[in-house]
């Protein structure tokens, strides 16, 4: 984009520090557009930019402070009008691009902060204002508005407008943390109206109408009676833990539990969770956990207490259903008296992973609860969480029900980023497994659904797991690798992050990371799901193995029921290594039962390992112990990548080859 004459500015404002609105905005896939055709890709940006973009700006009372080549930077006095202008342009300046192919569509990112920011003679601006708008634009997906929790706090009460909490964010040269909210568009919200529905609560009205109410999701709430409008995913309120000492700096202490709780709680990305300040405004007038569900719109209430006592801590907590006030978990957590900080991290990892691990509190009732329902009325949720019933099984008939039930997920909801992510697996294990015949496009299909997860929320921990996967299937070990770290970033108490980089570290960055990779499934299984479901112990077994731990891998594979192909195989090898060799003899004879076809080359070829690096080396040694075959048939093995054949068995096939003629 050509960059527009300055405009000038008033006197006396120069180099003063003020609160400002930023809005930053890049166009996304900049160098590929230019690439294609560089002067007819200028000439549409600037029609995009002139024809649309700047008039928004203008209507909305914005300051274009500067424009690059691929992006722009723009100042408002009032957020509620940098919001307005970021979701106009994206509906309709990124409307009417939508009759253009996706391979040249201009899409922006955009990202809204509010904040200090100093302003120049000549109109430019800095300082961290400006800084964290331009970080929030890179992790908006494309079409999207990302905007900081200072702008969404001025924001509370003054916009139709559904957003969603996902987290908060580490930004480059910010010490704390950014709490960052999406804009989700084709949401529906209305203003927050309240008429009082009996005498008594003019407090609690007033505040809700201050825009109080407003937690991870903006609620519809609107007329007499009318209770706040369930979401189709989990949401859950945390009321303020209680205090029973009485004392001011033990209430300090459950003040602060509640609020790294709720923190905790908001960074699974897959709750909605509402803010401290609405729980406590309804808790101070409601007596009943049942109309704090009602009024917030909540499927789940938390609440318990915390005590500290010269020889012990104790914090209880327990989890109800909101509908019906009934106690669906509770747990006690006894500790002696110490580190209150490490006790506080203790327990708030165990808590957490306790109710929203794999098998925890809040998916197992949501599970339950949407078996109940009738199909018609299932949501995208539903349909994801039931899919991981089948998807455990990991036999055929499972991975190919739980694909179909992410497909019904995707129907209704296609902008659902995290059932992508799971689809991307349900292909990964297809092409493992090779059931569908055609492994080649299995991954194929993986790394599509890898990426359009990664196009609709890059900020979601477990879809940057899918995309490293992705990169490291195609080669791209750095890119690979720097996903997996992200998705630590984004969830560093995520049991699934943990035990997916736990479990694939040394195949895919070598063999020298094996401990790394047990310490990280240990921290899964042991501290952040401790309700996980056994077939989770194959994660934990793969890094023993590459760590030279066989009869420890052995105990883990052991563990789980009805073992499938890649678990069959693994007990072969560690079994050989470990010296059973009776065992691993009947193992590798299950293994070609499954496959008959099954060969070393072939699977270290098809899965992640590093091409031709020590984890490979590794399993063909074991399974070169167990008696496994390992030369490809020479019609499949021309297909492997070069460092992926044996020398031995390329010798062998060329043997092969020079017989037949």
């Amino acid at each position: 984009m050509d960059k527009p004459a300055r405009r000038t500015t008033a006197p006396g404002t120069a180099g003063r520090r003020r609160l400002a609105a930023i809005l930053a905005a890049d166009v996304v896939g900049y160098v590929g557009l230019m690439e294609q055709d560089e002067e007819r890709t200028l000439a549409r940006l600037k029609a995009f930019r002139q024809g649309c973009v700047e008039p928004m700006i203008t209507r909305y009372r914005g300051r274009i402070v500067k424009l690059m080549g691929d992006g722009a930077l723009v100042e408002f006095t009032s957020v509620v009008d940098a919001v307005r202008c970021a979701v106009a342009i994206q509906q309709v300046c990124g409307g009417k691009e939508a009759k253009n192919p996706s391979s040249s569509r201009i899409q922006l990112r955009i990202g809204i902060n509010l904040g200090d920011v100093i302003r120049e003679a000549d109109g430019d601006l800095y300082g961290d204002g400006v800084n964290v708008a331009a970080r929030l634009e890179h992790l908006a997906e494309p079409g999207g508005v990302i905007i900081s929790g200072t702008a969404y706090d001025h924001l509370q009460g003054k916009l139709d407008l559904p957003l969603e909490f996902i987290g908060e964010q580490r930004v480059r040269n910010m010490e704390r943390p950014v709490r960052i909210y999406r804009v989700r568009f084709g949401g529906t919200a209305t203003r927050l109206r309240f008429r009082l529905r009996r005498p008594g609560r003019p407090a609690l009205a007033l505040l809700l109408l201050l825009g109080l109410g407003a937690g991870a999701w903006w609620h519809g709430l609107d007329g007499p009676g009318r209770d706040a409008v369930l979401p189709d995913r989990p949401a859950i309120a945390v009321l303020p833990f209680d205090d029973f000492s009485g004392g001011e700096r033990q209430e300090r202490l459950a003040g602060a539990f509640t609020e790294d709780l709720i923190t905790e709680l908001a960074r699974t990305r897959s709750l909605l969770v509402i803010a401290r300040n609405s729980v406590e405004a309804i808790k101070r007038n409601a007596t009943d956990v049942r109309e704090v569900g009602r009024v917030l719109g909540v499927h789940y209430v938390l609440e318990g207490s915390l005590q500290v006592e010269p020889t012990r801590v104790r914090i209880n907590a327990q989890l109800i259903d909101a509908a019906s006030g009934t106690h669906l978990w509770s747990e006690r957590y006894d500790r002696p008296a110490g580190d209150l900080f490490r006790i506080r991290d203790e327990v708030l990892t165990r808590l957490v992973g306790t109710l929203t691990g794999y098998d925890g509190a809040i998916w197992t009732e949501w599970r339950d609860r949407a078996q109940r329902r009738t199909p018609g009325s299932l949501t995208a949720w539903d349909y994801y969480l039931l899919a991981g019933e089948p998807y455990r099984r990991h036999d055929r008939d499972g991975i190919l029900q739980a694909q179909r039930l992410l497909e019904q997920a995707l129907a209704l909801d296609p902008g659902f980023a995290r059932a992508w992510a799971f689809l991307a697996g349900i292909y990964e294990q297809d092409a493992l497994n090779g059931w569908s015949g055609d492994r080649d496009r299995a991954w194929a299909k993986s790394d599509q659904a890898a990426q359009r997860a990664a196009e609709l929320d890059p900020a979601d921990a477990e879809v940057q797991l899918t995309l490293g996967n992705a990169h490291f299937r195609k080669g791209e070990a750095e890119l690979g690798w720097q996903a997996w770290q992200r998705a630590l970033e984004l969830a560093p108490n995520n049991a699934l992050v943990n035990r997916w980089v736990g479990g694939s570290i040394a195949q895919a960055l070598g063999a020298e990371r094996a401990a790394e990779g047990v310490r990280l499934v240990e921290r899964a299984l042991h501290e952040l799901d401790p309700l996980h479901p056994p077939f989770h112990y194959l994660a934990y077994a793969m890094p023993l193995y590459f760590a030279g731990r066989h009869a420890d891998a052995v105990a883990a594979l052991e563990k789980l029921p009805n073992p499938w192909l890649e678990v069959q195989v693994m007990l072969a090898l560690s079994c050989a290594q470990a010296g059973l060799t009776e065992r691993a003899r009947h193992h590798a004879r299950e293994v070609l039962r499954l496959d008959p076809g099954f060969s070393a080359e072939a699977w270290v070829d098809n899965d992640l390992y590093q091409l031709g690096g020590s984890a490979a080396d590794l399993f063909i040694a074991g399974a070169r112990k167990a008696g496994l075959p390992l030369c490809a048939k020479p019609g499949a093995a021309e297909s492997f990548d070069p460092r992926n054949r044996l020398p031995e068995c390329d010798a062998e096939r060329a043997r092969l080859a020079a017989s037949r003629n």
